[in-house]
């Protein structure tokens, strides 16, 4: 974060922690809903599809407000901060598996 704010412009710094504030946000909010739904044992056939498209809908919002305010935010600075905890979790997964083997 901080090579980010010194290096490169503000707009580009700003729009990658405002994705990396919005994927943590979204992270810890599948990760307690997740949660919760083990606790209670019951799942449907539509268990989870209602805060999937939440969670998109909150990340395409982030998407148009820095299209909206490019002066501000970078768009491709904020997409990468909204996948970098997927990107982590494959990375995670891939190094797993490879330490397994």
């Amino acid at each position: 974060i901080g090579i980010l704010t010194g290096l490169l412009d503000r707009a580009y710094a700003l729009g990658f922690l405002l994705g990396e504030a919005v994927s943590i946000l979204l992270y810890r909010h599948n990760e307690s809903f997740w949660t919760e739904i083990l606790h209670q044992g019951k799942t449907g056939r539509w268990t989870g599809m209602g805060t999937f498209a939440i969670h998109y809908a909150i990340m395409a919002a982030v998407l148009i407000l820095c299209a909206k305010l490019p002066g501000i935010f970078n768009i491709f600075a904020c997409a990468l901060g909204l996948l970098i905890i997927k990107f982590s979790i494959l990375l995670d997964a891939a190094i797993g598996r490879k330490k397994e083997q």
